[in-house]
């Protein structure tokens, strides 16, 4: 092999090594808003269905998209309506029914059927609790455990229930009668189940973790700062927009630490990279990791746009890099979702529905 030929496979090898991990480009395609059919523009949560349907929760019902046209799902007291308009998530419970979260109540959609059922939670009228019962029903977190269980977070408690839809155990708040009316009443901000079966939850009076046991009378929630084996004190503390799971992965952010750290249950694995834009413009509650594909997530930020990560895990390394690019920093995005033909669906708070496209 000649020198000249020799030095153009050296330059060919290191150009494909380069590029495996090249920073996708992102093309902006269109914008969805009521005046395509849409129910609302502020949207709070997307799924995508095994049949490629996409559903969108909205502050004004619930939307099915096809890819060409919208179906809307408003409140109604027949069984084809939700049980409100403010449809708060939505969570695939299996490829036939879909779980909403609703401002008055839980809702199973059969997906082939298009039937509603609807689960309205209700305590003792000699319960101090009788008159908290529509914040009960507010429900605005909505997650599934490695072992069935369904975790429900309102404005006034967290319920756990299992795989049947059975009412297991309540951990309410500390808010009283007084405070309805004269505070935002928001008690659970965050669910995060774990692969190993733990749930991370974060709470307005706290962190803690949730840990089977199946002891009679332990079904508790524990501090946040003592989860694998008190590795990570100051959990107790970050707040809960600090936390998400990115792929069976735990990402995080450290107050005053400029960096974003991955960790990996299973393995007890912990990567970290500089993470430049840890500035109070940028971070807030508003902010949103997304998954996209082949190891490429979203950061997006509170009307700045959105940023890519890289992550690697497999059984050599773990690792995760940050490219600082920002695309679209004049929009507002959260989190966003991958359809079968790889198009990326973006929820905004009030902007609607945005496709994406990357390349």
């Amino acid at each position: 092999m000649n020198k000249k030929r020799r030095l153009y496979l050296i330059s060919y090898f290191l150009l494909l090594s380069c590029c495996i991990y090249c920073q996708p480009s992102l093309q902006y395609l269109q914008k969805l808003t009521p005046k395509d059919g849409l129910s609302g523009n502020s949207i709070f949560d997307l799924v995508i269905d095994d049949n490629g349907f996409l559903w969108v929760a909205t502050s004004n019902g619930l939307s099915r998209y096809d890819g060409t046209e919208f179906k809307t799902y408003f409140a109604g007291n027949n069984p084809n309506s939700p049980s409100s308009n403010a449809i708060n998530r939505l969570f695939l419970m299996d490829s036939m029914h879909m779980a909403i979260a609703t401002g008055s109540g839980l809702n199973i959609l059969d997906l082939k059927t298009g039937i509603f059922k609807k689960i309205f939670f209700t305590v003792s009228e000699n319960s101090k609790y009788h008159s908290f019962i529509h914040h009960l029903n507010n429900i605005t977190q909505i997650e599934k455990d490695k072992y069935g269980n369904i975790w429900i977070g309102t404005s006034i408690a967290l319920m756990r229930l299992d795989s049947t839809l059975q009412l297991k155990k309540i951990y309410w708040s500390d808010y009283k009668p007084e405070d309805i009316n004269k505070n935002r009443m928001l008690f659970v901000n965050r669910i995060l189940p774990m692969p190993s079966g733990d749930v991370l939850i974060f709470l307005n009076n706290g962190n803690y973790f949730w840990r089977k046991n199946n002891s009679p009378g332990t079904d508790t929630l524990h501090a946040l700062k003592d989860w694998q084996n008190g590795r990570f004190p100051f959990f107790d503390k970050e707040p809960p927009g600090y936390f998400y799971s990115v792929n069976s992965l735990l990402l995080f952010l450290k107050t005053g630490a400029d960096s974003l750290f991955l960790f990996d249950e299973k393995t007890g694995r912990l990567a970290s990279c500089y993470f430049p834009d840890f500035k109070f413009e940028y971070i807030d509650w508003q902010q949103q990791f997304s998954y996209l594909y082949d190891g490429w997530a979203a950061l997006s930020f509170k009307s700045k746009g959105l940023a890519l990560i890289k992550i690697i895990n497999n059984n050599k390394i773990l690792s995760i890099e940050y490219y600082k690019k920002h695309f679209f920093p004049n929009d507002n995005f959260l989190s966003i979702t991958v359809d079968k033909e790889n198009n990326l669906w973006a929820r905004s708070a009030f902007d609607g529905l945005i496709k994406l496209k990357y390349q």
